[in-house]
């Protein structure tokens, strides 16, 4: 509309100022407004682009309210599961406590079981067996019997076998044996006895031809015999003064109402055969070490201290254990297993004492 106007005006003469300062005029709108056109473009452009951000924003925010509201049910569900653990886990606390004071109560009730059991062992083993012999005045009169035991028993059983039996049986056509616990023990102890001499004569010749052919010398064979059976006979002697006399029986854990506790008949011919393997494996070892720093060029004086110095601490911690071994016998409640353990810890450490004293040099 303008640029007609402006044309109209200027027909008669478009040279005029009036005309030329219309069309600056003009040209001057013209150009405000296609500067303006291009503001409310580049406005309208930027609207879209922040209407754009604006939903995408929009989809951002839903999004983030969805993963909130997920997030907000997973925290429910997990304090629900540790809720649920917190109750499991108070549940098995007092199962736990539970089983404590069960545990506790059984070991009460298995320590009385033993105990009533132990009674009742040692109740059927006086009645043999028999539940009748539970009886305590029966019991009562067992013990009563049992203190005037007599080693004569063995005398008894020796008179019926050479005369009672013999004299019942003369007519012939029956034959009659002796037989229970103590005719057994009185044969067995026969049948050791008339065997130990042998034995022993075995053992010491074996023994001194080895160590004569290990070291071509007669007298250190000699000398180790005579030495391991004065050690022997010491224990053996020990033995019967702690069990046979009673000396010092309470010592081992023993309160008989006799005051002596019977040998038996197998434990000197053990402690023999054991005690002299270890007594010459003792000698041999130190001869041994003495030979070896003879034959290395040293004089026969210091070879024997040398042998001695180097063998002295072996022996005696070997001789430690040994005794200390045989010696947890005696913690033992059967008398046998006492005896043994008193002969061999006693015997060892003789030996032991006796090697190593011989071996010094003058």
């Amino acid at each position: 509309m303008l640029n007609r106007a402006v044309a109209r005006a200027c027909v008669a003469d478009p040279q005029s100022p009036p005309c030329l300062r219309a069309k600056r005029a003009l040209a001057a709108a013209q150009s405000d407004l296609a500067a303006a056109q291009r503001a409310l473009a580049g406005e309208k452009t930027q609207l879209r682009s922040l209407r754009r951000q604006a939903a995408a924003l929009q989809r951002q925010a839903d999004a983030l309210a969805a993963q909130g509201a997920a997030l907000r049910r997973q925290a429910n569900q997990l304090r629900a599961e540790g809720a649920s653990l917190q109750r499991q886990a108070d549940a098995l606390q007092r199962q736990a406590d539970d089983l404590k004071k069960r545990q506790q109560q059984a070991e009460e009730e298995k320590k009385q079981t033993e105990q009533l059991k132990q009674e009742l062992t040692d109740m059927l083993t006086k009645a043999g067996g028999d539940d009748r012999g539970t009886d305590p005045r029966l019991v009562k009169l067992q013990d009563a019997l049992a203190t005037p035991a007599d080693p004569k028993t063995a005398d008894l059983v020796s008179e019926m076998r050479s005369s009672v039996v013999p004299s019942a049986t003369a007519e012939g056509g029956i034959t009659a044996y002796v037989g229970g616990v103590t005719a057994a023990n009185v044969d067995l102890a026969s049948k050791i006895s008339s065997q130990l001499v042998e034995l022993i004569l075995v053992v010491l010749a074996l023994s001194i031809v080895l160590v004569l052919v290990a070291f071509r010398s007669l007298l250190i064979p000699v000398q180790a015999a005579v030495t391991n059976l004065l050690c022997v006979g010491a224990a053996f002697g020990v033995l019967v003064a702690t069990f046979q006399w009673g000396w010092g029986l309470g010592l081992v854990g023993f309160d008989t109402p006799y005051g002596t506790v019977p040998i038996a008949s197998y434990v000197p011919l053990m402690m023999f055969a054991a005690l002299f393997g270890l007594s010459m494996d003792y000698e041999v070892f130190l001869v041994s070490q003495i030979a070896q720093h003879h034959a290395a060029g040293e004089p026969p004086r210091q070879a024997v201290r040398s042998g001695v110095a180097s063998s002295a601490k072996v022996i005696a911690a070997a001789a430690i254990i040994m005794i200390s071994v045989f010696g947890s016998f005696i913690l033992h409640g059967d008398p046998t297993i006492k005896q043994f353990g008193v002969g061999l810890s006693v015997a060892v450490l003789l030996a032991s004492a006796m090697v190593l004293s011989l071996a010094r040099p003058c």
